[in-house]
């Protein structure tokens, strides 16, 4: 047996992250405007855990990476940092679940945005700084950096 709750959604993106896991009907009219309907899950729902931090942050960035890759991932122990203490440690750190099917992707995904950026080192042309290889910019001057790739 599932419940329908509500849920303030302030942007698209954040609609699509909430309604992970769920049968969602957006409600247009009234004032349950910009509010998601959520079927919560059940038991028998199969999900994964594809991430958990000690840092709220690194979950949500970790969270933001899915979404970003189109995988639907469910944020849970959001608010459960003031158990620590009542419960284990690592029982109340932030985790994000994905479904079963999906987990394979997820870990790529992280993965790939955890990875090291490929490239040299590269020096502005106007100031003289140097700079790492993930900006295409000067950070101090705004110069343009070389095409990618070379």
């Amino acid at each position: 047996m599932s419940r329908l709750f509500w849920v303030r959604c302030a942007s698209p993106l954040e609609k699509v992250a909430c309604g992970a896991f769920s049968d969602i009907s957006f409600v247009s009219a009234g004032k349950k405007r910009r509010f998601c309907q959520l079927r919560s899950r059940t038991l028998e729902d199969a999900v994964k855990r594809v991430y958990r931090a000690a840092s709220l942050l690194q979950v949500a960035h970790a969270r933001n990476v899915l979404i970003t890759a189109g995988i639907r991932c469910e944020l849970r122990n959001q608010y459960l940092a003031g158990a620590l203490g009542d419960l284990p440690m690592m029982e109340t750190w932030p985790q994000l679940y994905v479904d079963d099917d999906d987990e394979t992707l997820a870990l790529r995904a992280l993965a790939r945005a955890a990875a090291a950026p490929v490239g040299t080192m590269w020096t502005c042309s106007g100031c003289g700084e140097q700079l790492e290889p993930q900006f295409t910019q000067c950070w101090r001057c705004g110069t343009a950096g070389p095409p990618r790739g070379v």
